[in-house]
Formats: C-alpha cells, sequence, structure tokens
C-alpha cells in the first residue's frame, strides 16, 4: 500500500510539472471599414512588446482584410493569461501608421476591456486561456478618414482689388 502511495503521489507531482496544453484561439474581428489591406492578430503574454510589436508576441496572425468582419486563428497559445491586440494594416506596409501625436491613423481593438482613449494597456486587454478560446473584437478607427481620403476644404476664388 505504501509503494501504491509513493508512485501515486510521485505521478501527481510529475503531472504537475508539464506545461499546461496549447490550443488555438479563434478571434472574429469586427468592425472592419475596408477591404484594403490586412487585419492582424498578435497575442502577448507580457507587456513586452504590446501592442504591435509583432517581433515579440508569443502568436501571430493575418489575413486579408474583408469590410464588416473577419476570423483568424492564433495557434498553439499555452494555457494562462494572454492580450490580444488586432491591427487592421490598411495601406498594407506591416506595420500601424500613427500621426505625429501617436495616435494610430488604422484600426486597431483589444480583447479583455473596450479600449479606452489613450494608449492601449496591457492590463486592460489580458484574457484567460483556455477559458476563452473564441473571442470577439471590434476595431476602432480614431480617425474616420485617412488625410488622403479627408474632404478638401473649398477656398473661395480670389478677387482682386484695383
Amino acid at each position: 500500500m505504501k509503494s501504491f502511495l509513493l508512485l501515486f503521489t510521485t505521478g501527481i507531482s510529475v503531472l504537475a510539472l508539464l506545461p499546461a496544453a496549447a490550443l488555438d484561439l479563434h478571434i472574429t474581428v469586427l468592425g472592419i471599414r475596408s477591404d484594403k489591406g490586412k487585419i492582424a492578430a498578435l497575442a502577448f503574454s507580457s507587456s513586452d512588446g504590446f501592442p504591435d510589436q509583432s517581433t515579440k508576441a508569443l502568436a501571430r496572425a493575418r489575413v486579408d482584410a474583408h469590410t464588416g468582419k473577419v476570423t483568424l486563428t492564433l495557434k498553439n497559445i499555452p494555457a494562462g493569461k494572454v492580450a490580444v491586440a488586432v491591427l487592421h494594416d490598411e495601406n498594407g506596409d506591416g506595420q500601424l501608421n500613427r500621426n505625429f501625436l501617436g495616435i494610430p491613423l488604422e484600426g486597431v481593438g483589444l480583447s479583455g476591456k473596450p479600449m479606452a482613449d489613450g494608449p492601449p494597456k496591457f492590463k486592460d486587454a489580458v484574457v484567460a486561456v483556455p477559458a476563452q478560446h473564441n473571442l470577439e473584437i471590434g476595431l476602432k478607427y480614431r480617425f474616420i478618414a485617412r488625410a488622403s481620403e479627408a474632404p478638401r476644404a473649398v477656398l473661395p476664388a480670389s478677387h482682386s482689388h484695383p
């Protein structure tokens, strides 16, 4: 009986040391304003690189943009807490373009709490995996139109005075 208990407790101890199984995280991105460019999803296990440094992401996926919504999958996400950032790279240059104040010119969305004004915070975007392996993330566009698409003011013709 003692040898059975020793074997049982040793087996439990070994199981505790094994890493948790990884799973796929399916993300539905909502509110895409155009078919231009790519939609990218990045998963982070820490604030380092969050939200847009893909080289520091735990996992990443990218698909063609489609007006309305798309679905992508982040593969092999370990159980635990992650933050997911979704970016609409409308011009396809592989980066999140910003204005001179650092405000994104392209769509951004986060897991967790809805995006507030100001820079996104890792702690607000954290979700538990595997508790949530299907996420819906809405994109937020800070600017309605890019500068090149914005209506231009029409100035009145100048009149010369004698």
